[in-house]
Formats: C-alpha cells, structure tokens, sequence
C-alpha cells in the first residue's frame, strides 16, 4: 500500500497578506538606516505552512522569520528551519493590520 502525501492548496488571500507582511519587514530593517548591509524576506511554501525566510547577503546568513499556515492564515514563531513553535501569535487574514503595524524585522512582535 502506497502512501501519498497531499500537498494542501494555499489560501489565496493568505499567500497575498504573507507578501504584504514581506514588504513591511523589508521597510522596517531599511528603516533602522544600514543602506551597505541588504536584507530580504522571502517566503517557500511546504506542505502545511509557509515558511517566511529572512535573507541577509552577509555570510549568505538566512533564518526563518515565521510560520504561517496556508489555509486558516495562523501566525507562529519559528521553533527552527523545519517546524513552528507551540501557539498562534497572530491570524494573517483576521489581524494583518495589526501585524503589519507591529511587525519589525526581527521578530519581537512574535
């Protein structure tokens, strides 16, 4: 018996606040006035979550920023490269107001 692993299609509205959220971390860091140092944040998609990647081009250094869910649009704190930590900080759809208006580059709203 072959098992199959279902990728689970994203939340169009979740994939769009997630690039939202992108933009305001990136605006935050330039904010903070370093225009040698370039810092990006991306996001992949997986099988259950979106994974927001902070890229900084210094030692090709990348980190995860966040988890969030592709469906229900639930925020989580990074616990590693692979998995969220226990516990929704935000909702995307529900919260992206105050998310976007908290958010800061590295993480402390989380």
């Amino acid at each position: 018996m072959d098992i199959q692993t279902v990728k689970v299609e994203a939340n169009p509205q979740v994939v769009e606040n997630t690039k939202l959220l992108c933009s305001a971390l990136e605006r935050d860091f330039q904010s903070l006035g370093y225009p040698s140092i370039i810092r990006k944040f991306t996001f992949q998609e997986g099988k259950k979550y979106l994974k927001v990647i902070d890229t900084t081009e210094i030692a090709s250094g990348r980190s995860v920023h966040c988890f969030i869910d592709k469906v229900t649009g639930d925020v989580y704190k990074a616990a590693g490269w692979v998995k969220p930590a226990v516990g929704i900080r935000f909702n995307i759809i529900m919260e992206l107001n105050e998310i976007l208006a908290k958010c800061d580059c590295y993480g402390r709203y989380l």
